[in-house]
Parts: C-alpha cells; structure tokens; sequence
C-alpha cells in the first residue's frame, strides 16, 4: 500500500545506503547502478549484511572494492555521513526530492545525491559566470561589479568558487542579497 510507514523505511532504508556507497571514492553513477543492479534492485538489501559478505563479489573497480573492503557495514558509513554533515552543516539532496534539481534527474550518469550548504530556490534564469583564477589586472572589480547588475536584474549567479573571477562574481551577488550558487569541483569536506 503506497504511503504507509513501511514505505517510508523502505525509503530511507535505500537512501541510507545510497548516501553510504556515494561516500565511497571513485563510485560514481554508473558503478552505483552496477552495485544496485548486483543488489536485486534495491541497495537497502546490501545494508543490512557485513561489507565483508558481499565485497568480493560486488562489481566495482578493484580500487573501489579495497576501499570498500574497509568499511564493516554500510549503515554505520551511512552514519557516519550523516554526523559529517551535520557538523559541516551541510544537507542532502536525493533524486527525487525536492531540493534535488528535477532538471537534473533528467541527465544520464546524474549523482544519486547532493550535498549542499544553504537552502535551494525555485526553478529560475540564473547564468553561469566563470574566469580564470588570475585574471588581468583590474578585472575582478568589473566582473564583480557585472555579477552584482546581473542578479540586480533578478538572475542568479551560478560559479565553481575558484579564487579570482568566479570568487568576484559570488560576491557580486551577495553584495545585494542575491542567489548565488557554488558547483564546486570537490567535495565540501575538501575545501581549503
């Protein structure tokens, strides 16, 4: 029956371990289907035995299956991750939820999930502005002043938050308050 409680932990249960195999290095969509796929459908099934009884079989990349092989259970990464991200203040964003760009679900190898810092806005015009990290003399007050006039005019500004001219265009729009959006080529836990 849709909606009842069981539902709901069957849910969780999935997104648990979906969160816990995406915090495992060099698992990316296509893996993460290959695991689910090796799982009968469902990577909740793979959450509720030791890593150590299905590891050697699972098909991932020998990298990936010594890192995995480290890990006594995905519930207690999953763990792990969620107390990680409490600490960062980060939360996630699962395909199919809300906060998760429906746009986004649409493209092949899309992640499972996101993490993100901040609350996600409605579908809206927002521009990709982004430069080289040393830019000539003089030009990051310009960029900044043109990020700042671009989300005046209610469009939000989308960067990879590199030093130099996407660092200029976040400010630019936080200078009025604006949407500003950081796709960053790390993980957050690896900023520095």
């Amino acid at each position: 029956m849709a909606g009842t409680n069981t539902d709901t932990h069957l849910h969780a249960d999935e997104q648990r371990a979906t969160l816990a195999l995406w915090a495992i290095s060099g698992l990316g969509p296509r893996t993460l289907a290959s695991v689910r796929a090796f799982a009968g459908g469902a990577l909740s099934r793979l959450a509720s035995t030791p890593v150590r009884d299905w590891v050697s079989d699972v098909p991932v990349p020998v990298p990936v299956r010594q890192r995995l092989a480290t890990v006594a259970s995905l519930d207690a990464l999953a763990s792990r991750t969620e107390e990680a991200c409490a600490r960062s203040g980060l939360q996630v964003a699962f395909a199919g939820t809300p906060a998760y760009p429906a746009r986004l679900e649409g493209v092949e190898d899309a992640p499972p999930l996101l993490f993100h810092l901040g609350n996600p806005g409605p579908p809206r015009r927002r521009l990709a502005m982004v430069g080289s990290r040393h830019p000539d003399q003089g030009f990051l007050p310009f960029a900044r002043t043109f990020a700042r006039k671009v989300a005046q005019a209610g469009v939000g500004v989308v960067s990879g938050a590199a030093e130099g001219v996407d660092r200029a265009c976040h400010w630019g729009a936080l200078d009025v308050g604006a949407e500003t959006w950081a796709f960053l080529g790390s993980a957050l836990d690896a900023l520095d």
